[in-house]
């Protein structure tokens, strides 16, 4: 009697049921269910999958491939001889894949970025020899969590963020007796955990990285952030003005992003500067710690002038440090 038979072990050699199965013919055309009846086939209990033939099953003699793959192992695929005609045995052993990896991600330029500008990251393969794989990326802001996966293409995967920023500015305003507050509306965190995902399952990746993103000036073109803050130096203001005219009597506020936490109290200093813009007093504020805790950025009430101002520099300390450059105010009194 004529025997088509598959056999499946694991590395200790110990028999893998519900192995799938499949047979290409030499161009490539999955010919399993026309020869079996179901595409794919399984191994069962004892790790195998048989069909025995009274009489021979009388495929054209050529290079067929058999493809076995399992969840939670790498796939194998083995070529026949090029005088097979569909009878033969064929031993696999598949080897378990990690539960979970590391790999060398390439971020984002830096961590805290544009939403203007698409934010890329490169991820080579985990697997290789996978017959398809993909890169998940679970994206968590704020309460939010949303999933994307992109495909490996030549060992790489390349994930475009900017759909998940979605920031929408409201006018926010500092409220009277309120010295500054964080905008979530203007900016976000986000934390990014990777997975591998495969024909024969997921495999989670070690390595995730964090983005902190807001509508910062100017925005066209312009990805790297970190200016902004003060992870590298000084922080820049978040506004276009090089001297910001502020309206004696009315509302006016400025932003600036200050996304290390402390447990020490930021500090408002607004040195006010009289009409030949020579510096005549200093007053020192404590700015509400929630305003800085988030990594958002703060919203900070500009302050009025007092008697004899014209102009003011505004800057934000912390235990004493200067954390900021400078913000010049033009006061217009009418």
């Amino acid at each position: 009697m004529a025997v088509f038979q598959v056999f499946v072990t694991n590395s200790a050699s110990q028999p893998l049921s519900g192995v799938a199965i499949r047979l290409l013919a030499p161009d490539g055309t999955d010919i399993t269910a026309t020869r079996f009846g179901a595409s794919p086939v399984y191994t069962d209990a004892n790790g195998l999958f048989t069909r025995f033939y009274l009489v021979a099953p009388g495929l054209t003699a050529g290079i067929y491939s058999i493809i076995v793959s399992a969840s939670g192992y790498t796939g194998q695929t083995k070529a026949t001889a090029n005088t097979f005609t569909g009878l033969g045995n064929f031993n696999f052993t598949l080897l378990a894949l990690p539960t979970s990896v590391s790999v060398e991600i390439t971020e984002p330029e830096s961590g805290y970025v544009s939403p203007m500008a698409p934010v890329e990251f490169l991820v080579p393969a985990v697997s290789p020899s996978a017959a398809w794989e993909y890169i998940e990326a679970t994206v968590t802001s704020d309460d939010s969590t949303s999933v994307m996966e992109v495909p490996v293409i030549n060992g790489q995967a390349r994930l475009n963020l900017q759909a998940r920023l979605e920031l929408e500015p409201l006018p926010h305003l500092v409220g009277d007796g309120v010295l500054a507050i964080a905008d979530a509306d203007f900016s976000k965190n986000f934390s990014i955990d990777l997975a591998s995902l495969t024909e024969t399952g997921s495999v989670s990746i070690n390595e995730g990285f964090t983005i902190w993103s807001a509508n910062a000036f100017p925005s066209d073109s312009i990805n790297d952030l970190t200016s902004f803050t003060n992870i590298d130096g000084l922080a820049d203001w978040l506004t276009p003005w090089e001297e910001l005219p502020v309206f004696t009597g009315h509302y006016a506020d400025a932003m600036i992003w200050l996304p290390i936490p402390s447990e020490d109290a930021y500090e408002l200093i607004t040195h006010f500067l009289d009409i030949n813009q020579q510096a005549f007093t200093n007053v020192g504020v404590v700015l509400p710690n929630e305003a800085f805790s988030s990594g958002k950025v703060a919203r900070i009430r500009i302050p009025e002038p007092v008697a004899g101002a014209h102009y003011a520099l505004l800057t934000v300390t912390l235990a004493g440090v200067v954390q900021t450059k400078p913000l010049k105010i033009r006061y217009i009194y009418g």
